[in-house]
């Protein structure tokens, strides 16, 4: 089984945190681990290093949000990223300084349930899904940024890498099925989350 909704850890934050309002955000961007990278060239036989550079892409990208939220001048730095599922963690901002960052200039403060709940909207179900092409970590930020009206096309670009042609067809079958193995371990291990 693969959970359709938010885990019961982004259901119990958005309970204790849901109606604090952001206050700064940054989109983060790291180059994915080497031994991955390596992983990707050596399974398309070399042929992914190849349209990198066609694509001019130097690496490839995991992107997060690093988060501000206050409430009652109570303060909490989140990172909310999209891996195998959708992830919430309290961080210290200065340990997350290695990231390449741009800025996310907030004109007015959103309720963080109302910021999640707008990008729910927007994509629907497969908001809580992952799928390495066609619904990663890329595809969340954009969601979240443009279901908010937030963010302009200097920082769309930032964000976008379509790494869809990088991958032969079954080598995406063996992505997605790493990814959703991924998925229901964390099924497993936490449970439904299903409200």
């Amino acid at each position: 089984m693969i959970r359709q909704g938010p885990s019961p850890q982004i259901r119990d934050f958005i309970s204790q945190y849901g109606s604090y309002d952001i206050v700064f955000m940054n989109v983060c961007r790291n180059p994915i681990k080497e031994y991955i990278s390596k992983a990707i060239n050596i399974l398309t036989l070399g042929k992914a290093k190849e349209k990198m550079k066609e694509l001019h892409y130097d690496k490839l990208f995991h992107l997060y949000l690093l988060i501000s939220l206050e409430k009652n001048e109570n303060l909490i730095n989140i990172r909310l990223e999209k891996n195998e599922v959708v992830k919430i963690h309290k961080i210290i901002l200065s340990c997350e300084s290695d990231c390449k960052m741009v800025n996310i200039p907030m004109q007015n403060k959103i309720n963080f349930t109302v910021f999640l709940n707008n990008g729910i909207q927007q994509q629907g179900k497969s908001f809580w899904l992952y799928d390495a092409i066609s619904n990663n970590c890329q595809v969340f930020i954009m969601t979240l940024l443009t279901a908010n009206k937030l963010g302009n096309s200097e920082i769309y670009t930032f964000v976008k890498q379509d790494i869809s042609t990088l991958l032969s067809s079954p080598l995406k079958k063996a992505f997605r099925f790493i990814t959703d193995l991924a998925a229901r371990f964390d099924f497993i291990k936490y449970g439904k989350g299903l409200l």
